[in-house]
């Protein structure tokens, strides 16, 4: 299946909402700090709509009478020195990703400089936010309500990229977000359910948007945009029984062939493929790993470490060699100064998210040729189909992947043996 060609921005919204994608997957940056700039730029937002000014065509010096505005405004309680600070950080990166994105020439917020705070008494009058119009800017006023609500941060980012999906769904079938009925609701997780053409959704991940599409249009009613709430009758539509997707050898060959070269990204990538391959480990546990987990000397690895499903799990010496390799030339030039305990980081020296991996695996799929969609659960599944033909018993794969029932491991069974 060939993979959707995303939309180009268009909408202010849009752009921050590709900003944020690419901080959190790309860069690793915290998520407070993604938060805090999700926040900041809603603000920027309601300063360009209410002067009538496109993002993409801002001078240096309507963005410093924006942060004037924040700074010396009589009518607006007043802004700390460091949160003006983080700010103008938001804008110098907002434009830097436009830049390179190759939306704007010029970044107008690389020269960017405090505003001198005037001293005053703070005032209780506060603006009234505008309506939202877009789906983008109903998607991002529920994500501001969410953190007000002090919602786990976890949630908020899943909610983020449920909503985005739902938005793909919205514009590829011409339906408004304010006029959705429950039957297209419905239609969109049927989608996800039993779509042959894309990944199955596990029961936990489509239950998670159930509620999400539960809590955003409960968002909408609350605040009068719509009158009834499509969503809140929402159940799960029953999901297709399948088999575990799995690999052959010859195409997991193919994919680990793909990592070439000795620069420093090769050598991560190099080394993660072979070990979720060698070592059938969840991608939650490939981000948790850390340098102490891995025994070089005696080839074991440990796997959720201090969580529920603990174990050692021996590592092949083909990955122990690529393992090493990234360790010794490597890890230390993505490091560079920075101090990371993850095992796996990325270009900026931060730990990799579920979302780099993600993209790691998929795009190196796409070089091998494969044309089905790759995950690192295809890959698990490879491991498992290919040592139960390899003559490894049930008992032994069970713990390895660390299967609390063994009729979940019994499931590879079904899967053909692959050459």
């Amino acid at each position: 299946m060939s993979a959707r060609r995303p939309r180009a921005p268009e909408t202010f919204e849009q752009l921050v909402l590709a900003f944020l994608t690419d901080l959190e997957q790309e860069r690793g940056l915290a998520r407070n700090t993604v938060n805090a700039y999700r926040s900041d730029l809603v603000q920027f937002g309601a300063f360009l709509a209410h002067r009538r000014r496109d993002a993409l065509a801002v001078k240096p010096a309507e963005l410093a009478a924006f942060l004037e505005e924040l700074a010396n405004s009589p009518s607006t309680t007043p802004v700390a020195a460091a949160t003006l600070q983080r700010k103008i950080a938001c804008l110098r990166s907002f434009y830097r990703h436009l830049q390179r994105s190759g939306l704007i020439k010029h970044n107008p917020a690389s020269e960017l400089s405090n505003p001198r705070l005037a001293e005053r008494r703070p005032q209780a009058r506060t603006r009234r936010p505008r309506a939202p119009q877009t789906f983008e800017q109903l998607v991002l006023a529920f994500l501001t309500d969410l953190e007000r609500e002090r919602l786990a941060r976890n949630t908020i980012d899943a909610y983020r990229s449920d909503l985005v999906q739902f938005g793909a769904f919205l514009a590829d079938h011409g339906c408004d977000v304010l006029a959705v009925e429950h039957a297209e609701l419905a239609a969109f997780l049927d989608e996800l359910a039993n779509s042959p053409s894309t990944t199955p959704v596990a029961a936990a991940t489509l239950a998670r948007k159930i509620a999400c599409l539960r809590s955003f249009y409960r968002h909408l009613w609350r605040r009068g945009m719509i009158e009834r709430n499509p969503a809140s009758e929402l159940s799960a539509p029953r999901l297709a029984k399948r088999r575990p997707q799995s690999l052959s050898r010859q195409d997991i060959q193919q994919l680990l062939a793909q990592p070439r070269g000795t620069s420093a990204v090769a050598l991560r990538d190099r080394a993660l493929l072979e070990l979720l391959y060698a070592c059938g480990i969840h991608v939650s546990e490939a981000i948790a790993l850390q340098p102490d987990d891995l025994d070089l000397e005696t080839a074991m690895l440990r796997a959720d470490a201090n969580g529920p499903k603990e174990r050692l799990v021996p590592v092949p010496d083909s990955a122990l060699t690529a393992i090493r390799d990234y360790l010794q030339h490597g890890r230390p030039l993505l490091l560079r100064p920075r101090k990371q305990p993850r095992l796996f980081v990325n270009q900026h020296g931060n730990g990799l998210t579920r979302q780099g991996i993600y993209q790691i695996v998929q795009g190196h799929a796409r070089t091998a040729g494969l044309a089905e969609r790759i995950t690192p659960r295809t890959i698990r599944h490879a491991c498992a189909t290919h040592l139960l033909a390899s003559g490894v018993d049930l008992q032994t794969l069970q713990t390895m992947l660390g299967h609390t029932d063994i009729t979940t491991t019994e499931l590879y069974t079904e899967l053909p043996a692959a050459a």
